[in-house]
């Protein structure tokens, strides 16, 4: 027996608002359906962000002519110990110069205190060099605000175009949170200040330093977790929190624990100078990186990153004219378009719930005459939810394609036509189904109906973005 569902033309209420489905074909041009009060077609100025694998930014590399660079020491020096110093103002010289002294020792091994007495001086030349170079304490932040943080979290919405404008605000609002709560936040063993940092040089100090991959983590985390117990408010606040973590990955300075002048030189350049760096327009990506373990491949934003210390460390100590050096800025660009992909990444992420039918290595079998579902339940909603979904078959003009939405399990489906036998093109079928004024449902069926005979397919993706 054929499929046959309850199809509402379009439902009104004073609750749910107008439901409709935007259907766009990912590949080629939007899909032509007869038009019905239940769906729309649309030719987005942006369809569809492409996914990027991490490979791709595993295998960028420095070009020769900077990587040939002479490097410039890394780690603590002299010129460091000195512009620290000069944070230290409620200190008097006496103890300015004895506290630096101390941490000098236990960097090199050689001090004489007992262990709780070396993390106290750590924590206290930890607190300082926050305060150095990324401001605290009253002191403006360099990196974070607007321009900085807030234009790249921000900018999420403005390439993905699918969240709400409270959940795109939420990711604004919170861009600079992760400044003003670094002790011991989030809850993390061992951490004291937080410096959002993942040290490759091995100049880290004990409870500031390593702890941006995790922090990251355990914000996205947290956001998962509220998806999962409907709260969608919260959980862009969590995602809000966590996108500042990955953010200070993509600057270099943050994957070192010294080059303390030039970590402010370079924030403070970058902050001060973000519209005439054209940096608005380098954050406008084509793609996002795909994240499969937060804390992992932050820490591969953060290797490509640190790369760029040597040349940017040569240039600012050495070149008077650093701040218009032509390589300056296009690199400075470029870590920022890569850190952009890498912050929705991290989104899509939070707020990616695939159906159990096809997660993974799953494929749900399309063959004639007969009707196939795939299925996502209990999730948050929003408006709006975006679903991906990609179907291998040879002939899209035997499809019917149902979209049904629901509460929860104990209401039945109600079902929106998305697609009625038009062609597609290609036997690779990618569709993106936004779907707005569905508030309050958090089940969701796909079904496919193949009203021929002779060929085989299969749904290899049903996902949502809750927006």
């Amino acid at each position: 027996m054929a499929f046959s569902p309850v199809v509402t033309a379009e439902a009104n209420s004073s609750s749910q608002g107008s439901q409709t489905l935007t259907v766009v074909q990912i590949s080629g041009q939007p899909a032509t359906l007869q038009k019905g009060g239940n769906f729309s077609i649309s030719d987005q100025k942006k369809i569809s962000l492409k996914p990027l694998p991490l490979s791709n930014l595993k295998s960028a590399k420095v070009p020769v002519p900077v990587s040939a660079i002479s490097a410039v020491k890394q780690g603590f020096t002299d010129a460091d110990w000195k512009f620290l110093k000069a944070s230290m103002t409620d200190l008097s010289e006496k103890d300015q110069n004895s506290l630096i002294d101390s941490a000098k020792e236990i960097l090199n091994g050689t001090s004489k205190l007992s262990k709780d007495e070396q993390n106290a001086v750590l924590k206290q030349i930890g607190h300082y060099i926050i305060l150095a170079t990324e401001g605290g304490g009253g002191i403006s932040p360099q990196w974070a605000g607007e321009p900085g943080h807030y234009e790249l979290s921000m900018a999420v919405q403005q390439n993905l175009g699918s969240l709400s404008t409270s959940h795109a605000n939420l990711l604004g609002d919170y861009a600079t949170w992760a400044d003003n709560n670094r002790l011991a936040t989030p809850p993390l063993p061992g951490l004291i200040e937080n410096r959002h940092s993942w040290v490759l040089d091995g100049t880290g100090i004990p409870g500031l330093d390593n702890y941006g991959p995790d922090s990251l983590a355990y914000y996205i985390n947290n956001a998962r977790t509220d998806f999962q117990n409907y709260d969608a408010d919260s959980a862009y606040t969590d995602i809000g929190k966590s996108l500042h973590y990955i953010e200070d990955l993509g600057c270099p300075y943050h994957t070192t624990g010294g080059s303390l002048y030039e970590h402010s030189a370079y924030e403070t350049w970058v902050m001060d100078n973000w519209n005439s760096l054209n940096l608005t327009s380098a954050i406008q990506v084509d793609g996002y990186y795909v994240i499969d373990d937060p804390a992992s491949d932050a820490k591969l934003l953060a290797e490509y990153s640190n790369q760029f210390i040597p040349y940017f460390n040569s240039e600012i100590l050495n070149d008077p004219n650093w701040q218009t050096n032509p390589n300056m800025i296009y690199w400075t660009q470029v870590l920022n378009t890569e850190t952009e992909k890498m912050t929705i990444g991290m989104v899509q992420y939070a707020n990616k719930y695939e159906s159990p039918d096809t997660v993974g290595g799953n494929s749900v079998p399309i063959q004639g005459l007969q009707t196939s579902y795939a299925t996502i339940s209990g999730i948050a909603s929003s408006d709006p939810m975006v679903f991906p979904v990609r179907i291998t078959y040879p002939n899209s003009t035997d499809l019917e394609i149902w979209l049904g939405a629901r509460q929860d399990s104990s209401q039945s489906y109600t079902y929106y036509k998305i697609w009625d036998r038009q062609s597609y093109g290609s036997s690779d079928m990618i569709l993106q189904i936004r779907a707005t004024g569905f508030q309050d449902m958090h089940d969701w069926q796909l079904v496919v109906r193949d009203d021929a005979t002779g060929s085989e397919g299969s749904i290899d993706e049903f996902s949502v973005n809750i927006g």
